[in-house]
């Protein structure tokens, strides 16, 4: 019931289910990218790293090599 509120016990221990389902499908993750721009607080900048960053520099340019698999 309380799942889909974010910061609780029960949406944490849904989201690490979700990564260790990936884990056992896919194999270990060789790199982890954490962007936060919570100190700046600006939805316009959440928008722009969720969308443009990971299209454009990680799977355009291929900065990484061929990306097979991500979470978001």
């Amino acid at each position: 019931m309380l799942a889909p509120i974010r910061g609780t016990n029960q949406y944490w221990f849904c989201v690490k289910s979700e990564v260790k389902a990936m884990i056992a499908e896919y194999g270990s993750p060789t790199l982890f990218l954490t962007l936060s721009c919570a100190e700046y607080d600006s939805a316009d900048t959440a928008q722009y790293l969720r969308k443009d960053f990971f299209n454009i520099v990680i799977l355009q340019r291929g900065v990484l090599g061929k990306v097979e698999q991500y979470y978001v």
